[in-house]
């Protein structure tokens, strides 16, 4: 079977390594939950109808600027 080097490292074995580093890389970011901070929560905005998350201390509507969010659910 015929091997390609270079550089004195045989490239089947460095690429498959590269490759696998790889795909272990993707996979720990794919399986990493996005954890929210617990000071966000959904809200909404009686006034506007907006509906978004925001810090729970922050009540200011980012739509109309006007403080009446309240905690949606």
């Amino acid at each position: 079977m015929p091997t390609f080097e270079i550089a004195g490292f045989d490239v089947v074995p460095v690429a498959a390594g590269v490759v696998a580093l790889l795909a272990v890389a993707w996979l720990v970011r794919a399986l990493k939950k996005e954890k929210q901070p617990d000071f966000v929560v959904p809200m909404r905005c009686p006034d506007c109808g907006w509906r978004g998350q925001r810090s729970k201390y922050n009540r200011a509507c980012p739509s109309c600027a006007r403080p009446s969010l309240k905690p949606a659910g």
